[in-house]
């Protein structure tokens, strides 16, 4: 991803259930984003990390993900929205829509 220096990056982890967390084998990931940001760069910077998610979990063209699967910030709200404002540290859960409690 390019981005202008003058553009304020934040690290943030994206925590992986199901088939993404088998896929890649891995619990999370960090990835660096502009505060203001877009779900689009969330998943680009997802897949530069983990390419096997691709087709399965994310589509690429375009990049979006996949209906069986949602994404939610810090356990409190789903991510619907195209425009997002990080903070630090947030926690963006990567889940199955069937995921029961």
């Amino acid at each position: 991803m390019t981005q202008d220096k003058n553009v304020n990056l934040v690290k943030i982890k994206i925590e992986l259930f199901g088939t993404a967390r088998m896929l890649t084998r891995k619990k999370n990931i960090l990835i660096n984003v502009p505060i203001n940001t877009t779900l689009t760069t969330i998943l680009s910077e997802t897949l530069n990390q983990c390419p096997e998610l691709s087709e399965n979990i994310i589509s690429i063209k375009p990049i979006k993900l996949r209906k069986s699967y949602t994404m939610n910030l810090n356990g409190y709200s789903y991510l619907e929205n195209e425009k997002l404002k990080i903070k630090p540290n947030d926690s963006i859960l990567l889940i199955p829509s069937q995921s029961g409690g």
